[in-house]
C-alpha cells in the first residue's frame, strides 16, 4: 500500500495539482484511494460513464480506441515515469469515456471520485479554483487540437474529391 507522505509527493508531481501547497495537497489526500490493477485489466471501457480520475503511480497502461469498424488499436501509451492521470474530465461531467485505457503492466493508482470532489470544492473554493482552472487549460488544449485535426481531415477529404 502506498503511504500518505508517497501519495503526497506524487500528488506534487502531477501539472493538475502545480500550483497547490503542500498543505492544500494534504487535505485534497483526504478523498483519494489507491487502487491496483493486474497487467491487461481494463480500468476504463471506452463509451462507458464514469465518474473517477485516476493518477498512476506505479505501473504503464495504453490508450485504447476503436475505429468505426470495431478494430481496437493503441493510440497513446503512459508510462510511471511520467506522472499522468487520465478520467479528469468525469469529474466534471460523468459523460462517456472516451477511449479504453488497460493496465500494460501491473498499475497502482491514486483514485478521485467525483462527489468528494465536488463536495471538496465547495469546502475549499480556491483549491478547487486552481484545479478546476487546470482542468479547464486541458481541456481548452484538446479542444484546440480536435479543430486543427478536425481542419487537417477535411483538407484531406477536400482535396481527395478534388482529385476525381
Amino acid at each position: 500500500m502506498t503511504s500518505e507522505l508517497h501519495i503526497l509527493e506524487h500528488l506534487a508531481e502531477i501539472d493538475l495539482f502545480k500550483e497547490l501547497s503542500t498543505d492544500e495537497l494534504a487535505l485534497l489526500e483526504k478523498i483519494i484511494s489507491v487502487e491496483t490493477y493486474p497487467a491487461g485489466h481494463v480500468i476504463v471501457k471506452e463509451g462507458h460513464t464514469g465518474a473517477t480520475m485516476y493518477m498512476i503511480v506505479k505501473g504503464d497502461v495504453e490508450i485504447l480506441k476503436r475505429t468505426a469498424f470495431g478494430e481496437e488499436y493503441t493510440c497513446d501509451y503512459l508510462p510511471e515515469a511520467m506522472h499522468l492521470f487520465f478520467g479528469e474530465f468525469s469529474l466534471l461531467d460523468q459523460g462517456e469515456r472516451s477511449a479504453t485505457v488497460k493496465a500494460v503492466t501491473p498499475v497502482e493508482a491514486l483514485v478521485m471520485s467525483r462527489e468528494p470532489f465536488l463536495a471538496f470544492c465547495e469546502s475549499h473554493m480556491t483549491i478547487g479554483y486552481k484545479i478546476m482552472k487546470n482542468i479547464a487549460f486541458r481541456m481548452a488544449s484538446r479542444l484546440r487540437k480536435a479543430d486543427k485535426d478536425i481542419l487537417t481531415l477535411f483538407e484531406a477529404l477536400v482535396e481527395e474529391i478534388g482529385s476525381y
